[in-house]
């Protein structure tokens, strides 16, 4: 994902790999848990370096589903770098059905 991506699930190869990103958490996340059995492998959804922030006008964003998918695998929303300072999410998450989510390398505010 990279704040120059786009926007729509699927077309054109968007969201398949860093020379196509998705431009937000939200299609990465609904793209992956409506298209794919995770079985028992993990997907990781990798963020580039900066700051993501909800796209609301509202003084207050809404939390970012992290629904229940298929499949026993672990879907991971990872940072850039090591340097867990280099990737800011500023939003919340809410996990309404039990599944296997994971934060790697980033910053949660």
């Amino acid at each position: 994902m990279a704040f120059t991506g786009n926007g729509l699930l699927c077309q054109a190869g968007y969201g398949i790999s860093s020379a196509k990103p998705f431009k937000t958490i939200k299609y990465a996340i609904t793209y992956i848990t409506d298209n794919f059995n995770t079985s028992s492998y993990n997907v990781y959804i990798n963020l580039a370096a900066g700051i993501y922030t909800d796209s609301s006008t509202s003084e207050y964003s809404s939390p970012i589903e992290l629904p229940k998918f298929n499949g026993s695998g672990t879907i991971i929303i990872a940072g850039a770098s090591n340097d867990y300072t280099q990737t800011v999410i500023n939003n919340s998450f809410v996990m309404y059905n039990a599944s296997n989510w994971k934060f790697q390398n980033l910053t949660l505010n």
